[in-house]
C-alpha cells in the first residue's frame, strides 16, 4: 500500500476520526501494535516480516468509505427550549399530514379508485350537495 495513505490513516486515528471497538477489533489492534517502518528500504514500505492482513483489509475498506463526504450532525435543541417545541410542532405536523394522506388513501381503495379520483368523485360530490 501507498505510505501516504497509511498516513493519512494514522491522522484520521490520531484525530480520533477511526476508533476500534476493543470487543471485536482485538487481532487487528494487535496487528497494528507490531507494524512498522522497513528501515533498510530505499523507500518508506511495511516490514516485509510484519503480518499485515488485517491492517490492509481494514486500509482498503478506510478507502471505500469516503467520509470526506459526510456532514456533521447538529446536535438536537436542549428539551423545553424555543427550537425544540418548534422541532416538535413540525415533526407533529408531518405526522399528521402522513396520517391524512394514509386516510386518504385507504379511503380510496376502499372504493377501488386510485387517491386522485377519489378526491375529484368527493369534490364532484360535495359541489352537487
Amino acid at each position: 500500500m501507498l505510505p501516504y495513505v497509511i498516513e493519512i490513516m494514522n491522522g484520521e486515528f490520531i484525530q480520533a476520526r477511526i476508533k476500534l471497538n476493543p470487543l471485536r477489533c482485538s487481532q487487528l489492534a494487535d496487528e497494528y501494535a507490531g507494524l512498522i517502518w522497513d528501515e533498510r528500504a530505499a523507500k518508506r514500505e511495511e516490514h516485509p516480516n510484519c503480518a499485515n492482513d488485517l491492517a490492509d483489509a481494514a486500509l482498503y475498506a478506510w478507502r471505500l468509505c469516503y467520509s470526506y463526504l459526510s456532514v456533521a450532525v447538529d446536535p438536537p435543541p436542549k428539551v423545553g427550549s424555543p427550537e425544540w417545541h418548534q422541532q416538535e410542532e413540525e415533526e407533529m405536523m408531518q405526522a399528521e399530514i402522513r396520517r391524512y394522506h394514509e386516510r386518504r388513501e385507504a379511503e380510496a381503495d376502499s372504493w377501488g379508485m386510485t387517491v386522485e379520483e377519489y378526491e375529484w368523485e368527493t369534490r364532484w360530490r360535495n359541489r352537487r350537495s
